[in-house]
């Protein structure tokens, strides 16, 4: 994961991070990646989704990330029976983070499939990068109120 992250020298519209047991075919990937012109998308296939840890979500995003999409196994298909729970919670903790410093917690997410191709992980980026998009914004109490 940290020569992935050393990679992403520019910043990329959407990161994807796939568990190697959801994905159908692996090849395909970097060709489906590359025919996506509208956006940069920067793939990297995990043995398992429970490898990432926060801090390396976070670096992603401070290297200029603008989302992370996610792709987990299933629970009743991961191979290491607790990864797909993991991740979960790795991701919901960085989600909170980055709603504390107010920042668009949809800038990360985590989507569960058996098996998915290419071309539907270029529609996730797609749907992440639209939904990191929205306006997010907390309401903060003005210093003077308080």
């Amino acid at each position: 994961m940290e020569k992935f992250i050393a990679s992403c020298e520019k910043s990329y519209d959407v990161v994807l991070l796939c568990c190697r047991r959801c994905l159908l075919n692996a090849e395909e990937l970097t060709e489906a990646v590359e025919r996506e012109t509208a956006l940069s998308i920067k793939p990297f296939i995990l043995p398992c989704s429970s490898r990432v840890h926060p801090s390396h979500l976070l670096r992603l995003l401070e290297r200029g990330a603008k989302a992370i999409e996610f792709v987990a196994c299933l629970e009743t298909n991961c191979q290491l029976l607790l990864g797909s729970r993991r991740v979960e919670r790795r991701v919901q903790y960085v989600q909170d983070l980055l709603t504390e410093i107010n920042e668009n917690p949809e800038r990360l997410g985590l989507t569960r499939r058996q098996s998915i191709t290419p071309a539907e992980l270029v529609e996730l980026a797609k749907e992440r990068l639209a939904k990191s998009r929205d306006v997010f914004t907390l309401e903060v109490k003005d210093a003077d109120s308080v």
